[in-house]
């Protein structure tokens, strides 16, 4: 057994009973608590104005996600668009023009206005 810290221990079994019955028991004397104190809750007055600053900062973030997520589709569609087509050109190339022709269909329907 170890008093309060590792290096130093308890030199028998009955003074670690002891301590640890000390623990355990609690003191004769009374506690004598002061008062609490009263403790005003103070609550902020939520401004119109803070209210309606959070509602705009709210839809902005909104708006800007829902922009980025069309930008990312956009570039996604692009890029599909893009290696469909190269795909089609090496299809052609190997003159499997009906895998090609199906190909370009598709490159039309990811992408209406891809050109290159």
């Amino acid at each position: 057994m170890v008093c309060y810290d590792f290096r130093q221990g308890y030199a028998s079994a009955t003074l670690a009973l002891n301590a640890l019955q000390e623990l355990i028991t609690p003191p004769s004397g009374t506690i004598v608590f002061s008062p609490a104190a009263q403790i005003y809750s103070i609550k902020p007055e939520k401004s119109k104005k803070s209210v309606l600053i959070k509602l705009a900062l709210g839809i902005f973030l909104l708006r800007m996600g829902g922009m980025a997520s069309i930008y990312i589709f956009n570039q996604i569609n692009t890029d599909n668009a893009t290696e469909s087509y190269k795909q089609g050109d090496t299809l052609l190339q190997l003159q499997r023009y009906e895998d090609a022709l199906a190909v370009y269909q598709k490159v039309v329907n990811i992408k209406p206005n891809h050109f290159q």
